[in-house]
């Protein structure tokens, strides 16, 4: 009996993969989710706000130490 439920769970998975194997290659997959997708969004990154460096502002506990 225990063999047969190991050899029933074997060839369930066997089967499983190989069908999760065929439909996530086959290639007609992907142009069908391309299509119901919607479009992205474009955001304006132009003048944006001014990038300062973090360093040298004496902020928290461990800057400014010597064993940093």
């Amino acid at each position: 009996m225990r063999i047969l439920v190991f050899a029933a769970v074997g060839i369930a998975t066997a089967v499983v993969g190989a069908l999760s194997w065929t439909v996530a290659g086959s290639p007609g997959a992907n142009q069908s989710n391309a299509a119901t997708e919607p479009d992205r969004k474009t955001y304006d990154t132009t003048g944006g706000q001014e990038m300062r460096p973090r360093w040298n502002t004496n902020r928290g506990k461990a800057d400014g130490k010597e064993s940093n």
